[in-house]
């Protein structure tokens, strides 16, 4: 058996990943190995593994390649100890100056490293305990760039109720480069069991917008010029209060960066997916938005709310199915929305705020003159059918029962707000929403079986254009 896995993990799994993984796999990159029947050493060998992915990290150098066999990792003795010869070696401080939410790891990435595990999610089990929770809220944590944990096919499972399942952070360079320039980071086919959040992205927490890119100001450089690729792809948020967190991204709007949330699949989450980064303004009353935020292919199903995100980047190809919620909650920003599918959800298809709250500011409430650029292609099919009890905004306006809304628009601003606002809405603000199945080849309808858009679906200095509208379904996209 010895002589067989050795020739396995020397001769054959490195070939089959290196042309599974191509260019994420630099040539120059040194391999190490993780097994459940290693034992943590200087050296993580593929004959002589190690028994922890920490070790593994440790041993390692920037661009190196982690294969971990199939097992149990993480807290192997289930004690909260981490004191075994199997455990991690997990940091208590790891993120805590600016996200109490996530700060602690159980297992830390800090080198560009590339991790993958050899037989899959499936097998491979990343674990926390509840005794660790104080101390530990994220069980794996990404503190750097150049980061691949997982691949399609070649994933993790992360389970044991933590705060994060996988949680990438921008700590900082230091105190007078804060913001660093995140590059190449993956994340793609996992799976998360259980935590409050599967996976999240926690940007940059300060936002000094009157501060022009590298010019110092109060003591610090304001590097805001993120390039970075993150991609979130191909993974599964099982039973989380969110599947899929991108938040407090506020530095990027000065870069070209992208941030990719694509092919994921949320199933039975409070909120699927929740895109929140930025909504608000600077001291310069300069908005931030998430712009650079794309949602693709995703499906939230089963859950609360399907996907909630605020002046998001491009939204096409999700769905969200079944979820006792609304199927979308936005704030638009512009960008397009296309391509989507909102089935059989208890609230509206789409809700539509067109305002904000600015906490702290000298406005505290905005309202977006945006709306999407474009708005078609979209399914609403039998949504609004048994609509929760919604409170939207300061003023607590509820929008009523339930009138089949395949798109739900409104101002929801507390009575007599309006003359206050900085720049008062116009008399009203219009979706041009034409080119979208309502669920009826008819078009929009409040009774049968299309959805309705306009009346009472149009609150508060909004409308809603649907025609000329489909009169057959469009394809439904649908992840792994």
């Amino acid at each position: 058996m010895k002589t067989y896995w050795t020739f396995w993990l020397r001769y054959v799994i490195p070939g089959v990943l290196s042309a599974f993984f191509g260019a994420l796999e630099p040539t120059s990159a040194g391999t190490l190995s993780v097994a459940n029947n290693g034992v943590d050493s200087s050296s993580c060998g593929w004959e002589a593994p190690c028994r922890s992915i920490s070790q593994a990290i440790a041993n390692a150098s920037s661009g190196d390649n982690i294969y971990v066999g199939p097992g149990h990792y993480g807290d192997v003795n289930g004690d909260g100890n981490f004191a075994g010869p199997g455990d991690e070696k997990p940091d208590p401080n790891a993120g805590q100056s600016f996200f109490p939410q996530a700060a602690g790891c159980i297992v830390c990435v800090t080198k560009p490293l590339h991790i993958y595990s050899l037989q899959g999610a499936a097998t491979t089990v990343i674990s926390s305990v509840p005794q660790a929770h104080a101390l530990y809220g994220s069980t794996v944590m990404i503190e750097t760039d150049g980061v691949d944990f997982g691949a399609p096919g070649h994933g993790f499972t992360i389970t044991g109720g933590s705060n994060n399942g996988v949680a990438i952070i921008e700590t900082g360079g230091g105190a007078r480069f804060p913001f660093p320039v995140l590059n190449d980071m993956s994340v793609q086919g996992n799976v998360d069991l259980g935590d409050a959040t599967g996976f999240a992205f926690y940007g940059y927490p300060y936002s000094l917008f009157e501060v022009p890119c590298a010019q110092e100001r109060y003591g610090v450089i304001a590097d805001c010029r993120f390039t970075a690729r993150v991609l979130v792809a191909g993974n599964q948020a099982i039973n989380n209060q969110i599947g899929i967190k991108i938040e407090t991204n506020q530095c990027c709007i000065f870069g070209g960066g992208q941030i990719v949330v694509k092919d994921n699949a949320a199933l039975g989450a409070g909120t699927g997916f929740s895109l929140t980064p930025g909504g608000g303004y600077g001291q310069s009353k300069i908005a931030y938005f998430a712009g650079n935020v794309q949602a693709i292919n995703n499906v939230a199903t089963n859950g609360g709310s399907g996907f909630v995100a605020i002046f998001s980047g491009e939204f096409k190809y999700n769905s969200a199915l079944n979820n006792s919620g609304a199927g979308f909650e936005l704030i638009p920003g512009g960008a397009a929305f296309y391509d989507n599918s909102a089935i059989g959800n208890g609230g509206p298809g789409v809700i539509i705020h067109y305002e904000f709250s600015v906490p702290g500011s000298e406005y505290p409430f905005q309202v977006t003159l945006n709306t999407f650029t474009p708005f078609a292609g979209n399914n609403f099919i039998g949504n609004d059918r048994n609509r929760p009890a919604y409170s939207f905004g300061p003023s607590g306006f509820n929008p009523g029962p339930s009138a089949h809304c395949g798109v739900l628009s409104g101002i929801f601003l507390p009575a007599g707000y309006f003359p206050y606002l900085p720049t008062p809405p116009p008399s009203v603000i219009q979706l041009a929403a034409a080119g979208n199945y309502w669920g009826s080849a008819n078009g929009p309808s409040s009774t049968g079986p299309g959805d309705a858009v306009g009346g009472a679906c149009a609150q508060l200095n909004t409308s809603t254009l649907a025609t000329p509208f489909a009169k057959t379904p469009f394809p439904v996209s649908s992840s792994p």
